[in-house]
């Protein structure tokens, strides 16, 4: 139960909600109360807890649940108030993360090292991953270095290590931050076609597009607003000279 993994390291987090974001389950030892436990809550909160599993976004959520997303975002802030939630970016392999100074704290906290070895493992009736492997996977987190070269370089699975769990136990435990990409256009004017995801549709965006390429709004923003998948876009980009 992931709720259980991160309750003692997790902290309170900020206030604002976006579409993008996810939502990870925490349950806090101090003050904190479990999102499971809302029976008493109103209608909005019990609603939207059956689809808070760590891989679900704001936009999701609300789509999922039938709801008005700034109900559904409204109700996440009073979890997240609460302390019941974390807020972390949505987990792709093109993701670039970098370590920060808390990763301090995995080299000399062994409640934290076994903490982090029981959250990320795959297999938990295999060995759990040894602290040192797992402080220098985080450490091998670089700017420039895209989550699917991560895992070709390392093999996951022979150190019993699950790759979304061990990125959001790093997020959500200040380990690492996540290194977003604002793309920026170096034209002017232009539509952008895109294809659905799950449909053959096209979606064509002109002028929303030239707005939100302007190196303010990151690439997860533009995905969901979209609803666009992140390879597509980048594809896009890349081709259009976008930087």
């Amino acid at each position: 139960d992931l709720s259980e993994m991160f309750s003692t390291f997790s902290g309170s987090g900020a206030t604002t909600v976006w579409g993008y974001q996810q939502q990870q389950s925490v349950t806090q030892n101090t003050g904190g109360k479990s999102v499971e436990g809302v029976s008493g809550w109103d209608l909005a909160l019990q609603t939207i807890v059956p689809y808070i599993d760590g891989v679900n976004y704001v936009k999701k959520i609300a789509t999922d649940a039938d709801m008005d997303l700034d109900i559904v975002t409204k109700a996440l802030q009073h979890l997240l108030y609460y302390q019941c939630i974390r807020l972390i970016d949505i987990f792709q392999f093109g993701n670039m993360y970098a370590t920060l100074p808390g990763i301090r704290r995995l080299h000399s906290s062994m409640a934290l090292q076994r903490a982090c070895a029981m959250a990320v493992a795959d297999d938990p009736t295999r060995p759990l991953p040894q602290a040192h492997v797992l402080f220098q996977l985080y450490c091998q987190l670089q700017p420039g270095v895209e989550i699917r070269d991560f895992v070709k370089a390392y093999d996951m699975a022979s150190y019993n290590i699950d790759i979304r769990r061990l990125v959001s136990f790093g997020l959500v435990n200040n380990l690492i931050r996540r290194l977003q990409v604002f793309p920026v256009s170096t034209k002017s004017g232009g539509s952008l076609s895109l294809s659905s995801s799950g449909s053959e549709q096209s979606a064509m965006i002109s002028s929303t597009a030239t707005q939100l390429v302007d190196g303010k709004h990151h690439m997860d923003e533009i995905a969901v607003q979209f609803g666009a998948p992140y390879s597509e876009l980048r594809e896009h980009f890349d081709k259009v000279v976008y930087r």
